[in-house]
Order: structure tokens, then sequence, then C-alpha cells
């Protein structure tokens, strides 16, 4: 076990529709390049791979012992996926991905994770913080999304779980 983030498409997207979603999330990351900075290919090496025809795939950087394991979406595979990144330096790059999944595909998206999404209250009252690089990721594309006229989430709303 370990810190993991899990996700699936309900439904089928097309190679077009993860076009659009991988511009975005190559605009996001050059928007913020502190986030995308170090990430790698999916052995942590090369290249990551963020395109409509092959999908969205990185890792973190193995020479710097900053790999674990690959976070990889693909618009035809409904599956149920996950990906343990150990909290490494490439975690915050796989929330903001998962945020702006969640953001185009709506409901054709589900995705939850250890790490805490959004404060909450336990049965006790005692408020529960959310996970720091959640915290960040929702922080970036807030902003992102305040730069280019877009509607900021409402990540209450957002149904969780996958």
């Amino acid at each position: 076990m370990g810190y993991t983030h899990y996700f699936k498409f309900t439904k089928f997207i097309t190679k077009e529709q993860m076009e659009e979603v991988a511009k975005n999330v190559k605009d996001v990351f050059g928007t913020f390049p502190m986030v995308a900075k170090r990430l790698k290919g999916s052995y942590g090496e090369g290249k990551p791979i963020i395109t409509g025809k092959y999908g969205i795939s990185f890792n973190g950087d193995a020479e710097r012992n900053e790999a674990y394991e690959t976070f990889a979406v693909n618009a035809e595979d409904l599956g149920f996926h996950f990906c343990k990144t150990a909290r490494r330096p490439y975690d915050l790059a796989v929330c903001l991905c998962l945020i702006i999944l969640k953001d185009n595909f709506g409901d054709s998206f589900k995705f939850c994770s250890d790490g805490v999404f959004l404060n909450y209250k336990d049965e006790d009252g005692k408020i529960i913080p959310a996970e720091k690089n959640w915290v960040k990721a929702r922080s970036l594309y807030n902003k992102y999304c305040r730069m280019h006229d877009m509607k900021v989430p409402n990540y209450r709303k957002w149904t969780m779980g996958v």
C-alpha cells in the first residue's frame, strides 16, 4: 500500500476531446512551470506524453529518485486505474491533471485519493485538513481559470469516488 490516486472514465472519450484536454494540461503546466519542470516519461526518463492520440503519461525524474509509478490516462480505456506517487514532487502534477480531467469531463471522469481533497469535519467536529498538494493544485487551477476568464469549479459539488 501507499499514497494513491484512483481514477477512471465512465464513458468513452474521443481522441478529439482528449486532444483538447491535453492542450489544456500543456497550457496549465506551461503557465505554472514549477509543476512540470521535472516531469519525465513513464519510466522517469525522457519526455512526458501529453496528447490526444496517446493520452497523458508521465512520472517523476528517476535520476533524482523522484519517480515512483506512472500516471497514465487514455480516453479509450474505461478500466479502473491508480497511481501511487509516494508524495514525490510529481504528485502535484498528478493532482492538477485529475482536477483538469474532472473539470473537462464532469461525471464522465471519476477520481478519489488517499489524500484529503477538501477540508471536512469528522464525526467529532474536528476539521480534517486537505492534503497540501490538493490545496496547491486547486489554487493553481483556480488562478489559471481566472487568468483565462473561465468559471472556477465548485469543488464541493463534484461527485467523488470511482
